[in-house]
């Protein structure tokens, strides 16, 4: 059995500068279990801090928009709560941005 692949895109998230590193993994599980040992979780796809750095994990199978826009809601949430920026519903223009940059990049990225 071979060991499951993983492709590794960097970028900085525009205004913010935060390094994001997107993750397409043969087994979403099987990263997560290297990097959170204690947590025993059944995920398709994941957001989350792992050295300071911003990762999303997704699958390097199909890939549904549905999970890649679930993961880019995350991933607007955690860099604008690492920026201190507040948001709500009527200052909700910083997510929107972030969740068309992130679906936009991935796009690009990630034939």
């Amino acid at each position: 059995m071979s060991k499951p692949t993983e492709r590794i895109y960097t970028t900085h998230v525009p205004i913010y500068g935060t390094t994001l590193k997107l993750v397409v993994a043969d087994d979403v599980n099987a990263f997560s279990k290297r990097h959170f040992p204690n947590e025993d979780r059944g995920l398709i796809a994941f957001t989350a801090w792992i050295k300071g750095v911003l990762h999303v994990v997704v699958p390097s199978g199909k890939r549904s928009l549905a999970s890649l826009a679930h993961e880019s809601v995350h991933i607007a949430t955690e860099v604008l709560e690492h920026h201190g920026v507040k948001w709500s519903s009527k200052n909700d223009e910083p997510a929107a941005y972030l969740v068309g940059w992130f679906m936009e990049w991935v796009n690009r990225t990630v034939k």
